[in-house]
This record gives C-alpha cells, structure tokens and sequence, in this order.
C-alpha cells in the first residue's frame, strides 16, 4: 500500500509509515502546485496532509477509489473537502489534544509580546536608539486583573482560560454551546459574543474555520470593542477580516492586535506590515519540537489503522 506525504514532517511519523507502506513525500519544503499534486497523489491509499495542501474532491479522484484516509497534519481540516471525502467513504482524521498546552502557551506569547511592546522594543535597541532608561518608554497594561475574552472554549481555548487563572485575570467566554461544567471547573463565565467583545481587555479566538466562523470579525464586530483593548488569533485566518482590522487599527478603534494566521495566508496585508501596534507571526503556534512530533504520531497511527481494517482515532465529525 500506498503512503503519500504532502510534504515532509519530522519523525517518527515517516518511520512509523514505512514499517508497513511504501512511503512518498511529495516535497521536501515548499507545497506543490495542485497540477502537481494530482500527478503524484496516483494510487494513493492514505494521505498525510499539511495544512496548505488542498485536497480536493479532484485530488481523491486523482488518487482513486482504493484512497481509504485523509489524515491532516494538525487540528484545522478546512483543507479537506469534507463533503465530497463524505461521498466517497473516505476517512478523515485530524490532531486534537496533540497542540492543547503549546497553543495556549503561545497564545500568552502574543499575548505578552503585543501588550509589552517586545518587537518593537527589540527593534529599538537593535537600531542603536537604547541611550539611556527612561520612565516612559514603551508602557503598556499588565495582564493581572484585565479581563480576557474566548470565543471559543474548546479544547485550546479552555487551556487558554486555565492558564489565564495564574495570571489572575478575569475571564469571560462565548462558545455556541455553552460549557456549564468548565465553568464550575474552571472558574469562567458564559457571555453572548457582543457582550465578550465589548466587555474584554483581550480578545482570544480558538475557533475552527465553519461557515459560521468565516469572518465572525468584521467591522460591527470591531465597532464593539474598547479602544483599549486587543485581538489575538491564534486560530484561523478567515476568521478576521484583515480590511476591517486594519481599518480598526489605523484609527485607533482597537489597541493593537497580534496574528499567527492571515485571512489570505501566507499573503500578509502590506498595511499591517507597516504598524507598529500588531505582532506578525508566521503561523508557528504548534511549534514546539514534542508537539510537531506528536502530530506525526496521531496522523501516522490513524493511517496504519485505517489501511488495517479499522476505524482510526481523531475522525473529523461526520467522516465516520
């Protein structure tokens, strides 16, 4: 049987495969063209997918009908046509729980590098323009008694809350199932998603990319916040609509913001580029050796289980 990797990941996931498949890497390092991908998906019986490898209903046809799983490389799957995977009774698996605590641990990153002017202070000193201490530079708020909004309190987004409470901050959330056991569990209250954003000094997103959460922040939602206040996503671009942060930023509506991930990612909005209150991150918040290795090791185990026989751990809802 037939492993094909849309490009490589660390060990020992290629080790793991190649036990009991032969094993195709279809790129060392940057993702390939989808002509390209059709061409070397031929005969295909698993996929390991990274996250910016379209894979089509065209590319499951590519590969033909002996393609049992779909295995994507991290939490997100809106690289997966799920529907037509559906159709064709192909599985699809993804790599919860892997990322929870690095997530959330960047997440307070960002969090900390944006509200402390890390980049800019850096670049300060770097530039030669460190001459002497002085009592205001670059100030900015402590997280300590600020309150912290989630939108979404999923497996990432409830790290997030508990890691919130060493910093002792105030946390609020909005999800679109309410969670009354982590709020006792916890210490976190449920919010209407107008009241999160008007309320928090920082708002946090840790939602899948749906239909319904493609741009959940655009310009009313932007309207509704304190001037003071920040946006971190850590979790999908299309989530934020850059025109509109953008917009918000250059007049002041919202404080700053920091990124991991771009509406038209990789491509980065040229006047975000250019501010000085964002912190731009080239989508790293899974970036720990442990948790890189660990997402090989899901993917793979759910590929050795699928060509096996059985029903892989970690199905994406609805490719059962």
């Amino acid at each position: 049987m037939k492993v094909l990797l849309t490009r490589r990941v660390p060990d020992p996931a290629i080790r793991m495969l190649q036990e009991h498949f032969t094993v195709q890497v279809a790129s060392e390092m940057e993702p390939l063209p989808e002509d390209k991908l059709l061409q070397v998906v031929r005969g295909a019986d698993a996929i390991l997918a990274l996250a910016d490898s379209k894979i089509t209903a065209e590319v499951m046809d590519a590969a033909g009908a002996q393609l049992k799983v779909i295995a994507d490389y991290g939490v997100g799957y809106d690289n997966v046509d799920l529907a037509a995977a559906i159709e064709r009774n192909i599985y699809v698996t993804n790599t919860p729980n892997v990322e929870n605590n690095v997530v959330a641990d960047y997440t307070f990153a960002l969090m900390l590098a944006l509200m402390r002017h890390i980049v800019p202070g850096d670049r300060f000193l770097r530039e030669g323009r460190f001459t002497h201490w002085d009592a205001y530079h670059f100030l900015g708020p402590e997280l300590e008694g600020a309150t912290l909004g989630i939108v979404g309190l999923g497996r990432i987004g409830s790290t997030v809350a508990r890691r919130a409470k060493g910093f002792e901050m105030k946390i609020i959330y909005y999800d679109k199932l309410r969670k009354e056991g982590l709020e006792s569990a916890i210490g976190v209250k449920f919010h209407s998603y107008r009241e999160v954003l008007s309320q928090s000094d920082i708002v946090t997103f840790h939602v899948p990319l749906t239909p319904e959460t493609a741009g959940m922040m655009d310009a009313d939602q932007f309207a509704l916040m304190k001037p003071s206040a920040y946006l971190i996503n850590a979790s999908r671009g299309k989530v934020v609509r850059e025109a509109a942060l953008v917009s918000a930023l250059k007049s002041r509506q919202i404080a700053g913001a920091a990124l991991d991930v771009y509406e038209h990612e990789p491509h980065v909005s040229q006047e975000l580029l250019k501010m000085d209150n964002v912190v731009l991150m080239p989508h790293l918040g899974s970036s720990t050796h442990r948790a890189r290795e660990g997402m090989g090791r899901v993917a793979a185990q759910a590929i050795i289980a699928a060509l096996s026989g059985e029903v892989p751990d970690n199905l994406v809802e609805g490719t059962t």
